[in-house]
């Protein structure tokens, strides 16, 4: 082996598959004090810096986790479990867990893009996915089994339609009257006294 001093104090030696440093030494490429390339032992297991305020990524020995970041704040953890994280001010934002599920403690924008389900693939919403939207493949749901009522609240109108033509089925005005139609034609609508039929009404 070769070994190399620092006041008379031994940093460096050659191995028989490379270097090794001694004593959590620091592998400094730039003789500048920001430091371009530098490879450490500082506590993270191992570190590789690339810039004093660019691009660093840090191993956990005791964790077996990886963690790619800036200026030593976490960006992406990698862990040794499986799990990836990405983090936003040293905060998880979004997390993958063992079931392959994505978890995300903030909003999810997906801007003029598509979050698309395969059949029977659920959107569910509530601690115990009370509420969930799917298609069958052969029908559409809207699924409510929590406590308490399911609604469908506007401002304006709430109105039902057909998909051919989107013909109105029903429509209900806030405020006023709801109205029942048939094949896009008005048949009964209610008002402040009764109801308001077009046409005739059958029994029986």
């Amino acid at each position: 082996a070769v070994k190399l001093y620092h006041d008379n104090e031994q940093k460096l030696q050659t191995t028989s598959t490379g270097i090794a440093t001694l004593n959590g030494t620091d592998i400094d490429m730039d003789a500048s004090s920001s430091g371009q390339i530098k490879i450490d032992g500082n506590g993270y297991g191992g570190a590789i810096a690339l810039g004093s305020t660019t691009m660093a990524i840090y191993h956990n020995s005791s964790s077996r986790s990886l963690t790619l970041g800036t200026n030593e704040t976490a960006r992406i953890i990698i862990g040794g479990s499986g799990g990836v994280n990405f983090n936003s001010n040293n905060l998880t934002s979004v997390g993958t867990i063992s079931s392959g599920q994505i978890n995300t403690s903030g909003g999810v924008e997906v801007g003029s893009n598509n979050i698309n389900f395969a059949d029977n693939g659920r959107a569910r919403f509530g601690n115990s996915a009370d509420l969930q939207i799917f298609h069958t493949g052969s029908a559409s749901v809207i699924r409510d089994t929590g406590t308490g009522s399911l609604f469908i609240d506007g401002s304006n109108e709430v109105v039902l339609r057909g998909v051919t033509g989107f013909t109105n089925m029903v429509k209900a005005v806030d405020g006023a009257q709801v109205e029942l139609y048939h094949n896009n034609l008005r048949k009964l609508a209610t008002t402040s006294s009764g109801i308001d039929v077009t046409g005739s009404i059958s029994s029986g």
